[in-house]
């Protein structure tokens, strides 16, 4: 039952870098639905794109549904998020990093 005037709003709210416990390079995702009815993240991908501090593009990598396990085709309740770290690979630990996503929200 979905109550009348209740919407998705999901948003790619952290974005960062983080130490995996191997000690390599990762990158937390994590997807927060801030509206009032649940959605599902169908179809996902994600794409990261490395750049050095002059905005030189170095390299990209990207992330399909069967990739991302924990985000990939889950449901993110309303007032709820779901995270996920990506490894990298160590050539990632410095620079600058953007994201791209590309998402379905299915009900």
């Amino acid at each position: 039952v979905t109550p009348p005037g209740s919407r998705q709003d999901v948003v790619l709210a952290e974005a960062e870098r983080r130490a995996v416990t191997n000690g390599g390079v990762g990158f937390l995702l994590r997807f927060e639905n801030r509206g009032t009815r649940h959605a599902i993240l169908g179809n996902l991908t994600v794409t990261l794109t490395l750049s050095d501090t002059d905005g030189v593009r170095l390299d990209s990598l990207s992330f399909a549904p069967e990739d991302l396990k924990v985000l990939g085709g889950k449901n993110v309740l309303a007032g709820n998020a779901l995270e996920q770290t990506v490894e990298l690979p160590q050539s990632w630990s410095t620079g600058v990093i953007d994201v791209t996503y590309d998402v379905d929200l299915l009900q």
